[in-house]
């Protein structure tokens, strides 16, 4: 039986004209029990590289689910621009043939 707890730790510090300043920092900490055979074709070595894999790609998966995908609505939520231009469809559109037919020769 292998015990495995593991810990991110992640820190996003923004400071700029646009954004103004901004720190966010937050920890993810994860405990698994896995049991496995060993043997000459798995190794104790071969079964812990398994289970720090496992744990790898769960813990990825959920930090961009908790932590860059939360961050990104709040901070979108606290920053919006109240007074800022409205741009139309006709504004878009314009925009849009511009940037397709870049690079077209004529």
């Amino acid at each position: 039986t292998y015990k495995l707890t593991t810990t991110i730790m992640i820190s996003m510090d923004t400071n700029g004209l646009a954004a103004g300043s901004t720190s966010l920092a937050g920890s993810l900490t994860r405990q698994s029990t896995t049991t496995c055979a060993v043997s000459a074709v798995s190794p104790h070595l071969s079964n812990i590289g398994r289970a720090i894999e496992q744990m790898e790609i769960e813990m990825r998966s959920n930090m961009e689910a908790l932590y860059i995908q939360k961050t990104n609505e709040a901070v979108a939520n606290v920053r919006s621009v109240v007074d800022g231009p409205k741009q139309g469809g006709e504004h878009t559109k314009k925009l849009n043939e511009a940037v397709l037919g870049r690079g077209e020769k004529e």
